[in-house]
């Protein structure tokens, strides 16, 4: 009968290897590195293909982007001088926004049909908390409705500032 213990399994030993020793094996499923051993970057295939697309900007182009994302705060500086419409001004001044600056940068022109998409999509949300109000759980649906624009609008702003193009989670995407 064998009195000695079983020898330890190397590969489930925490300690590190010795110096000399050859690098343990990359775990299942790490892409091989790049050449020049400096790492690269990678998506797992079950993630699919869900990177936003790079679109080159400078500066400017990243600031009127900004300010098309920032459109969501017209309607807060608009309540206080009671613009009927709930969620107007900020497809109002998102559109104006965008129409000006379109033409001169691709960037520009897809964060601005973005953030307009987004207003309209907040301005029909409005209108239904409208008329939801008379049931009332339409102002519980609109203070909601104004968190969500908020937080959703200073993500995006500071997504475009930083020159990343932003997808809102929940937008019609009405204007190709």
């Amino acid at each position: 009968m064998d009195t000695n213990p079983p020898s330890p399994d190397p590969s489930s030993d925490p300690l590190p290897p010795s110096p000399g020793a050859p690098p343990p094996p990359p775990p299942a499923g790490t892409p091989p590195p790049a050449p020049g051993g400096a790492p690269q970057s990678y998506l797992p295939e079950s993630l699919g293909p869900t990177a936003a697309p790079v679109i080159e900007s400078n500066a400017d182009e990243r600031n009127w982007a900004m300010f098309c994302h920032l459109s969501c705060l017209a309607g807060f500086l608009t309540f206080f001088i009671h613009v009927p419409i709930p969620g107007l001004m900020n497809a109002v001044v998102a559109g104006v926004l965008w129409s000006l600056k379109k033409d001169t940068s691709a960037f520009i022109n897809d964060q601005g049909k973005e953030a307009l998409n987004f207003q309209i999509t907040v301005f029909i949300g409005g209108l239904i908390c409208f008329a939801l109000a008379f049931v009332c759980i339409g102002f519980f649906l609109a203070l909601g409705l104004a968190v969500a624009t908020l937080i959703l609008g200073i993500i995006a702003a500071l997504k475009a500032k930083e020159g990343v193009v932003y997808r809102y989670p929940v937008c019609l995407r009405l204007i190709k």
